[in-house]
């Protein structure tokens, strides 16, 4: 089954009930943010392709608790590309702030 994510605009494929299209977020958005930290080197590396990269930096940038959905986000790959490590810097941030007040 084709899912179309709500957040990305992504479709991604989902076994069972072949024929049924659903809009529902990616499995990413649900990731913590320690393990969208840790994929940020594969960024760096040059190792994720454009759809990929977008669905790193909305997981990433969901993590903030700081937006709101209203509909699909589309940043272009230009965007994301010039801002993902201020984004990942700013979750580490907040992870470390996180861990001082608990």
């Amino acid at each position: 089954m084709k899912v179309h994510c709500q957040y990305s605009g992504l479709e991604f494929e989902c076994s069972y009930f072949a024929n049924t299209k659903l809009t529902y977020a990616h499995p990413i958005f649900t990731a913590s943010p320690k393990l969208l930290l840790s994929r940020v080197g594969d960024w760096a590396a040059g190792k994720l392709n454009e759809s990929e990269r977008r669905l790193l930096f909305l997981s990433l940038l969901n993590t903030t608790e700081l937006i709101e959905w209203r509909s699909v986000a589309l940043p272009s790959d230009s965007i994301v590309q010039n801002n993902m490590e201020a984004l990942a810097k700013f979750v580490g941030w907040m992870i470390g702030l996180q861990n001082l007040l608990q």
